[in-house]
């Protein structure tokens, strides 16, 4: 099967086939035998196209910013802010390739 992979920012990327477009996450896992870290791969789901696959990543940047903590409407707008900046930046540089 043929197939492709599109690399993000913040260690996510798109690994897309014939089937479907699979956007994941690398991150670095505990193994619970040995007790090492080891890097590993999470799904983060299943998409029909490239676009579906980059919305869903613009809200993700944004939450792992403020993962874990309370924050007012305004804060989360301002955080929204910075991750849609971010990924316009990434497209920006990716662009000039």
């Amino acid at each position: 099967m043929k197939q492709a992979k599109i690399e993000l920012i913040d260690d996510y990327f798109i690994e897309v086939d014939e089937l479907n477009h699979t956007l994941k996450k690398r991150y670095m896992a505990t193994d619970k035998k040995t007790g090492e870290k080891k890097p590993a791969e999470k799904i983060i789901g299943y998409y029909k196209n490239t676009q579906d696959c980059v919305e869903r990543f613009v809200r993700l940047v944004c939450l792992d910013e403020i993962q874990g903590t309370v924050i007012s409407l305004r804060e989360y707008a301002e955080q929204a802010e910075k991750a849609f900046k971010k990924v316009e930046e990434w497209r920006n540089k990716s662009e000039l390739r």
